[in-house]
C-alpha cells in the first residue's frame, strides 16, 4: 500500500500527463488552426490579387471605350464639317446661279432695252433730219436721255460686280458710295465713320473682303431690316481692321437665321471672315436691332492668301 506521498506524487505526474496531453491537443489544433487562417489568408490575397487584376482590367476598358467615343466625336464633326462644306458648296452654285440670273435679267432690261430704243431713235432722226429739223432736234434729245440711262444702268451693274472705285480708289470712298446709293434708293439715314490709323494701307484682298461684308450686311439691312438709320463704322489698328454695321431695324435670330436655306449671306460672310484667320461677331434681337461686328488680323497667312485670290 502507497503512502500518502507515493499517491500525490502519482496524481502530479498523472495530471502533468493529461496537462502535456491537453497542450499538445492545444498546439495541435492551433497548429490546425494556423494552417487555416494562413490559407483563408492566402484565399483573400488571391482574391484581393484577382480583384486588382480585373479592377486594372476593367479601367484599361473604360479608358480604351473613352478613347473610341471620343474618336467617333472627332469622326462625326469631321463629317459635319464635310455636310456643311458640301451644303455650301451647293449654295455657292446656287447663289451663281442666281447672281447670273439676275445680271442677266438687269441687262436684258434696262441697257439692252435702252440699246434697242436708241437704235429705233436713231432711225427716226435720219428720217426727220432734212423734213423736220425741230423735231430732229427733239428725238435727238431723247435719243441722248436713252444713252445716258442705259449708261447709268450698266454703270450699276459693273459696280455691282465689281466696283472700279475699289481699286481705283480705295475701301473708305467705295463704302461711302454704297451708302450714298442706299440712301438715294431708301431715304434711310446712313453714317460712315472712321477711327484710329486712317491712312493705313491695306492689302487688296482684305479691302475686297471687307468690301463684300459691309455690302452685303447694307444690302440686309435694305432686304430685311426695315430699318430707318444705319451706321458703318471701321476702326484701323496696327494689327487689325474693325468694321461694324448695326441698325434699328426689327432684328432677328442669328442662330435660326444662320441655319436657314436663304441665309447664303450670313454663310459667305462667315467663309471670308474664316479664309482671312479673322472674327464675325453677329449681335441681332428680335426688335432691337442688329450688330454685325468683323475683326481682320492685318497678317494672312500665305496659305489664307492662296485661297482668297
Amino acid at each position: 500500500m502507497m503512502d500518502k506521498s507515493e499517491t500525490v506524487l502519482h496524481e502530479f505526474k498523472s495530471l502533468v500527463c493529461d496537462l502535456c496531453g491537453l497542450a499538445l491537443a492545444s498546439k495541435e489544433e492551433f497548429a490546425e488552426f494556423s494552417r487555416t487562417v494562413r490559407s483563408e489568408l492566402d484565399d483573400v490575397a488571391g482574391l484581393t490579387d484577382k480583384l486588382a487584376q480585373e479592377e486594372a482590367a476593367q479601367e484599361a476598358f473604360m479608358n480604351e471605350l473613352v478613347a473610341k467615343a471620343e474618336r467617333m466625336l472627332e469622326i462625326e464633326e469631321k463629317i459635319q464639317g464635310l455636310v456643311q462644306s458640301q451644303n455650301f458648296g451647293f449654295k455657292i452654285i446656287t447663289a451663281q446661279e442666281e447672281e447670273r440670273r439676275r445680271v442677266s435679267r438687269e441687262i436684258h432690261d434696262g441697257p439692252a432695252q435702252a440699246m434697242a430704243n436708241v437704235i429705233f431713235l436713231a432711225e427716226v432722226c435720219e428720217k426727220l433730219i432734212e423734213i423736220d429739223t425741230a423735231r430732229a432736234k427733239q428725238e435727238l434729245f431723247e435719243l441722248r436721255q436713252q444713252v445716258r440711262s442705259c449708261l447709268a444702268e450698266t454703270r450699276k451693274i459693273i459696280f455691282d460686280l465689281r466696283p472700279m472705285v475699289l481699286d481705283d480708289l480705295g475701301l473708305i470712298p467705295t463704302v461711302k458710295k454704297i451708302a450714298d446709293n442706299l440712301k438715294e434708293r431708301t431715304e434711310m439715314q446712313i453714317g460712315v465713320k472712321l477711327s484710329g490709323l486712317q491712312g493705313q494701307q491695306l492689302d487688296s484682298r482684305i479691302e475686297v473682303s471687307l468690301f463684300r461684308i459691309i455690302q452685303e450686311s447694307l444690302n440686309n439691312v435694305e432686304k430685311h431690316a426695315e430699318a430707318s438709320e444705319a451706321q458703318v463704322l471701321i476702326d484701323f489698328q496696327h494689327d487689325c481692321v474693325t468694321a461694324t454695321v448695326k441698325d434699328n431695324g426689327k432684328g432677328f435670330d442669328p442662330g435660326k437665321k444662320y441655319q436657314d436655306s436663304e441665309s447664303f449671306g450670313l454663310l459667305g460672310m462667315r467663309e471670308r471672315v474664316s479664309l482671312l484667320q479673322g472674327e464675325l461677331n453677329i449681335d441681332s434681337h428680335i426688335g432691337a436691332g442688329t450688330e454685325i461686328t468683323v475683326k481682320i488680323p492685318l497678317v494672312v497667312t500665305n496659305e489664307a492668301q492662296c485661297l482668297i485670290k
